[in-house]
């Protein structure tokens, strides 16, 4: 409820505020603010000075509160909850400044209409109309005691008058007293009376509700069930209804599946594909005959035969987790932003059923997506290869320093994994295996630097196969690159276009094909090999070797031997 702003000064002969604040019963927080009178002059700054609101309520309890909120001449009050309790009117009410106090504040507290206490209140307020009169009449006479004489003759008739109507106030007063008390005791007997009949209605009432209450309850209950009975009918309809519905649904995305299986398949057909490239790693089937960390062997009982001449082993007993490290005598540098193409040949057999234990690492950081690692990957035969293929885009450099194989044993018994043909490719297209092109050099030097000829026909046979193996080798990453190209590819300039796209591809291509099939390097080989064969008898090599003077980089030829 909204309070009106007051000034208030320190003449305490004052009547009591002209204008009641009213709150009502019941509510909280009503503010009142209040600003000091011409009186207070000396109290230019409050925030200083102690100030508490002191009333005394309509049951004639006193109430003290500090005021908090002050600045200037001005200071705010909330009323505390005690001053809603009771209906009636604070007619000593007022605040305590500093050595100081103010006139008085008449405080009405409202309550409902029509309710008896409210008639009780306005009763109140005519005795303090009274009251209110009789201060008017002490004013008048206080102001016609100033010795102003010109008013004296209507100050006396005005003084008259208010006598007159205090007077005829007290004796309303007393009458509406009387009746009062009378309508208090007739009510009081009237409550009690209907009271008792209510009582008696009630129960009666109530005898009655029980009885029909029970026959309700009865009957509401058979209704009730037989409600369920007939919801659980139709609610197993309609469930029935939509498995049929999802089993429909569910048919319907199959076909949708397969048409965009087909779909998808045909937009793969048209797509051109990135052109499988050489293999990056060297000595990729063993067939240097170095372990490179791993354990080599030529063949095993129940396993595949190795591609070459050899393949590695990880093998073991007992339940654990078995690997070897293949670490490279050069790292392979993978460029971010590329497109590489891992894979590799592997048998399992025995306890080796468990998870892969293949990574590609850089350091001890792996790559992750390129080799199985710890998926578990088996073979169904292990007299059979398998082959793992993995494609990864690069997001930032990285240099493979070592591979790892291994299995996890189930159990105690013995297992053992093999691997062979170790592949990466730059680009998204797996191709046969073929060896790293230096691998291919490598093997024709050493086939001539380890042979030992018995005739010039033997080196010019082995010399041919190694121009045989360079050949084979172009013809093959020549195929690769034709072969990789899709099947709508059916005109030259598409071919042209492909080949140019893959120029770095065709370039090593022909790079190699140079170094392996030169004719002009062939034949200076042949004539190389010519001059270190010197034909000798069997008692003159014995001799050579008697002494100790047989020439390690001459071919010894025996002729009768």
């Amino acid at each position: 409820m909204s309070l009106p702003k007051i000034i208030l000064d320190t003449d305490k002969t004052v009547p009591i505020y002209e204008l009641p604040l009213k709150i009502r019963q019941g509510d909280t927080g009503d503010e009142l603010q209040v600003t000091l009178g011409k009186s207070f002059e000396k109290y230019t700054d409050l925030s200083t000075v102690d100030i508490e609101l002191i009333a005394k309520t309509p049951d004639e309890r006193l109430i003290k509160q500090p005021v908090t909120d002050k600045s200037g001449n001005t200071f705010k009050v909330k009323f505390p909850d005690e001053m809603y309790t009771n209906v009636g009117v604070f007619r000593n009410m007022y605040f305590k400044i500093g050595d100081d106090s103010t006139s008085s504040v008449k405080l009405v507290v409202l309550q409902g209409i029509g309710s008896i206490k409210e008639a009780g209140s306005y009763i109140d307020d005519f005795e303090t109309l009274i009251k209110e009169g009789q201060s008017y009449v002490l004013a008048l006479k206080d102001f016609a005691d100033t010795g102003n004489s010109t008013i004296d003759r209507k100050v006396a008739e005005l003084t008259g008058k208010m006598t007159d109507f205090v007077d005829k106030s007290k004796e309303d007063l007393d009458a509406a007293k009387a009746a009062w008390n009378k309508f208090q005791s007739s009510s009081q007997t009237a409550f009690t009376d209907a009271q008792g009949k209510r009582t008696s209605d009630f129960n009666s009432q109530k005898a009655g509700f029980e009885t029909d209450f029970g026959k309700q309850k009865a009957d509401f209950e058979n209704r009730f069930k037989a409600l369920l009975k007939t919801l659980q009918g139709d609610y197993d309809s309609f469930k029935a209804l939509i498995n049929k519905d999802v089993e429909d649904l569910n048919t319907s995305l199959d076909g949708l599946d397969s048409r965009a299986t087909g779909i998808e398949n045909r937009y793969d057909a048209l797509k051109v594909p990135e052109i499988g490239t050489r293999n990056l790693v060297l000595d990729s089937s063993f067939e240097s005959g170095k372990s490179h960390g791993l354990i080599l062997s030529k063949e095993y009982d129940g396993s595949p035969k190795p591609f070459g001449t050899y393949m590695a082993k990880i093998s073991g007993e007992k339940v654990t987790d078995y690997s070897k490290s293949w670490t490279l005598d050069n790292p392979i540098e993978l460029k971010a932003g590329k497109t590489y193409t891992f894979s590799y040949y592997y048998s399992t057999a025995g306890s080796a059923g468990g998870q892969a234990s293949d990574y590609v690492f850089s350091g001890e950081t792996p790559l992750t997506g390129a080799f199985m690692e710890h998926s578990r990957h088996v073979t169904s035969d292990s007299t059979k290869w398998e082959r793992w293929t993995s494609t990864v885009k690069i997001s930032e450099d990285f240099a493979i320093t070592r591979f790892r194989f291994g299995f996890v044993a189930l159990n105690d018994g013995y297992g053992w994994k093999t691997v062979d043909n170790v592949q990466i490719q730059e680009g998204n297209i797996v191709t046969d295996w073929t060896p790293a092109p230096e691998d291919v050099q490598t093997s024709i030097t050493n086939a001539l630097d380890k042979a030992n000829y018995s005739t010039t026909a033997n080196v010019d046979s082995k010399v041919a196969t190694g121009v045989g193996q360079a050949k084979t080798y172009a013809e093959q990453s020549i195929k690769d690159i034709i072969g990789s190209a899709p099947e709508n590819m059916d005109t030259i300039e598409e071919l042209a276009d492909t080949i140019s796209k893959n120029q770095t591809t065709v370039d090593a291509i022909d790079e190699s094909i140079t170094k392996k099939a030169d004719k002009t390097d062939v034949t200076a080989l042949q004539n190389t090999v010519k001059t270190m064969i010197t034909s000798i008898s069997q008692d003159d090599y014995d001799a050579l070797v008697s002494a100790g003077t047989v020439d390690p980089k001459i071919l010894y030829v025996i002729p009768d031997a």
